[in-house]
């Protein structure tokens, strides 16, 4: 009894065992094919301004609203309810078609930050609670007290995904050109010039003409008192200098990008990069003038309001008509309508005769036409279009120094309007080229190369007329499986590519496997000389009696 007790509980003991050992392999293999599974994913993250992130798409279609854009702030909000027609998610339904022919789960996360430079992305990924100062006092300013707060969080979200990327495209650039122009002017302490940079920064941000303007002429009614000939003068000066200064802000801005690949790099330095060029935001047709006028008007305006507060007259704004040559003549009379003549009013007595009042009201608003085209131009379209063509070259530099792909998206549809930002068919055309020029790097991304090919035997040995099946196994498994097969002597043994091997005659050859990369591993085959069985020996023994 006892022994039969004890074999009993053996077996029960066994059963128990053997069900543990069950429940953890079958832990333990689910655990390994989760893993692989997590393993096969490709994660695709944007960087970029205001363009990249679709600010004025807006999901509902309505219009724009700086406040209410659903595209404004990074947020973890937006990464997981993006907006559906700014290009990095265009592209990432490419990449999710891609990647279920490849079995991959794939990601399409932007991180692009309204009113960003390439500066302070640079910034952001590597300080942390770092907050753009350019973004800070719009949010502060036009969406509210504390609106800038999230800034500081962009540190932790941009690291988080940055990290995990297997591609990354950057789209900056052509932000830091205005910036590098809008900075100066909001930070000069001129009223003139901080008016003008309100109104034109509405009117970058997509806000109608009577918005922008209102919110310049607002500006410059709260600093009234500050403002004189000196100011009038100085803001002509500014806007007379830019052109004379555009390549500068072109080598700047190409700069700060390239800090910007290097500043991702030392995050991830295992991704890919796409560096994503300049189009032309105001429409690559330069029949186009509308915009140029209708910057005026706004230039026109910030002028002839600052006129009127130190010639104590007032002056009738003309609306978006520029001026001829001949008008601009007749205007000014004996006084040259350029930047020299305004500063030798401004440098008379302060106690004007009625006519140097009237003479000096006309110029401001002749200086608010010729001497501002050059930012009309910058900002509007004329000189955007050498500015963005010259940052492209640069563009193309830095992707060849740093092993970035260069996207060349200059030809995209846009609107012919003063709002910089594409319009929906813009950014799907930004995003079929980026596909077009990324989809084979990415597809091989996603086929990984074999590191390592296994046979099921290393050595065999056969006999004359014997076959055997050498099973070939590319690791890792998710690799391409293709496979070929030789032999070192086809006299003794053959070898088929589907790895039949076929002894030929006494000897030894080794069969060869190889993957494309030329990863091998070989098998050692021994043809031996068919022995005879017990009952043909037996036979012979007899036959030879």
């Amino acid at each position: 009894m006892k022994n039969d007790f004890k074999g009993d509980f053996e077996l029960k003991f066994k059963k128990i065992i053997s069900a543990v050992l069950s429940a953890v392999l079958l832990v333990s293999s689910a655990g390994v094919t989760a893993f692989a599974e997590n393993k096969k994913e490709y994660n695709y993250v944007a960087l970029g301004d205001s363009i990249a992130a679709g600010f004025g798409l807006h999901n509902d279609g309505s219009e724009i609203g700086l406040s209410t854009d659903h595209a404004l702030m990074v947020t973890e909000e937006l990464i997981n309810d993006p907006i559906p027609e700014a290009y990095a998610q265009v592209f990432g339904g490419y990449l999710e078609e891609l990647g279920k022919t490849h079995g991959y789960k794939t990601t399409a996360t932007n991180l692009s930050a309204v009113a960003y430079r390439a500066e302070d992305v640079e910034k952001t990924i590597l300080e942390e609670g770092y907050k753009g100062p350019f973004a800070t006092w719009i949010f502060e300013t036009f969406v509210g007290k504390g609106a800038s707060v999230p800034l500081a969080e962009y540190h932790e979200i941009f690291n988080k995904y940055l990290k995990e990327a297997e591609l990354i495209s950057i789209q900056l650039g052509g932000n830091d050109i205005v910036m590098g122009i809008l900075n100066p002017m909001m930070s000069a302490g001129n009223p003139v010039l901080t008016s003008m940079g309100v109104s034109i920064m509405l009117t970058l941000f997509g806000c109608d003409m009577q918005t922008s303007i209102g919110g310049g002429l607002q500006t410059l009614a709260n600093s009234k008192d500050d403002i004189t000939y000196e100011t009038i003068t100085e803001a002509a000066e500014f806007l007379s200098g830019i052109a004379e200064n555009a390549l500068t802000y072109v080598d700047q801005s190409a700069a700060q990008v390239k800090s910007v690949v290097e500043a991702v790099k030392t995050v991830n330095d295992m991704a890919d990069i796409a560096l994503i060029g300049m189009f032309n935001p105001y429409g690559n047709s330069l029949e186009y003038d509308g915009q140029v006028k209708d910057m005026s008007t706004v230039i026109k305006n910030i002028f002839a309001r600052a006129a009127e507060e130190v010639s104590g007259k007032d002056i009738e704004i003309q609306e978006a008509e520029m001026l001829s040559v001949e008008e601009l003549e007749e205007l000014t009379e004996d006084l040259e309508s350029d930047v020299d003549a305004l500063s030798e009013i401004s440098a008379k007595m302060k106690q004007l005769t009625q006519k140097d009042k009237e003479k000096f009201a006309k110029l401001a608003a002749v200086v608010a036409d010729e001497i501002s085209y050059p930012l009309q131009y910058t900002l509007a379209g004329k000189s955007v279009e050498p500015q963005m063509l010259a940052l492209n070259e640069k563009l193309k530099e830095i992707a060849d120094a740093t092993g970035a792909v260069y996207i060349d998206v200059y030809n995209i549809r846009n609107e012919c309007n003063l709002d910089p930002h594409p319009n929906v068919q813009g950014h799907h055309d930004i995003a079929d080229i980026m596909y077009a020029n990324l989809s084979d790097m990415i597809a091989k991304r996603m086929t990984p190369v074999p590191e390592q090919v296994v046979l099921n035997k290393t050595e065999v040995t056969l006999v004359k007329n014997q076959k055997f099946q050498l099973a070939a196994e590319v690791l890792p498994s998710d690799a391409d499986q293709t496979v070929k097969f030789n032999s070192s002597n086809r006299h003794v043994a053959t070898v088929d590519q589907n790895g039949v091997v076929t002894a030929k005659k006494e000897g030894t050859a080794v069969i060869r496997v190889r993957t494309p990369n030329v990863k091998t591993t070989t098998c050692k085959i021994t043809v031996k000389k068919q022995e005879m069985s017990w009952i043909r020996k037996m036979f012979m023994k007899l036959l030879n009696k």
